[in-house]
């Protein structure tokens, strides 16, 4: 597993300490995944594995109109929201998880199917 913290360098002015913690528990919750799934896991896989390692998850993560970049920019369908721009970036077989302000994360896989949910 690798892991990147502040992966596009849009938070410089930010400690790297301050972004880990803004990430909370979800990083573990990600490890977790992975764990149960150590070899070439699916989106769903470990989008499932995500949601009941926090235990309150909603949805199946299809229901966020958003997009993802390739470079992990969070990208509404809506004019008024700003994209975001991701805190930290998990490499693991293939798969990418980026986690957000707001509690925001996507799964990416390596078919380029994405879930997105909020883990607060």
């Amino acid at each position: 597993m690798k892991i990147e913290v502040d992966p596009q360098k849009k938070y410089t002015d930010v400690k790297m300490n301050r972004l880990v913690e803004a990430c909370g528990m979800i990083p573990v919750f990600v490890g977790e995944a992975f764990f149960q799934h150590p070899e070439e896991p699916t989106t769903r896989e470990v989008f499932n594995a995500v949601m009941e390692a926090y235990g309150m998850g909603f949805g199946d993560g299809t229901e966020m109109e958003v997009s993802i970049t390739d470079e992990g920019t969070w990208v509404s369908s809506y004019d008024d929201d700003e994209d975001l721009y991701p805190l930290l970036r998990i490499h693991w077989e293939g798969l990418e998880v980026f986690v957000y302000q707001h509690a925001l994360v996507a799964i990416k896989g390596p078919r380029g199917r994405t879930l997105c949910t909020r883990i607060d």
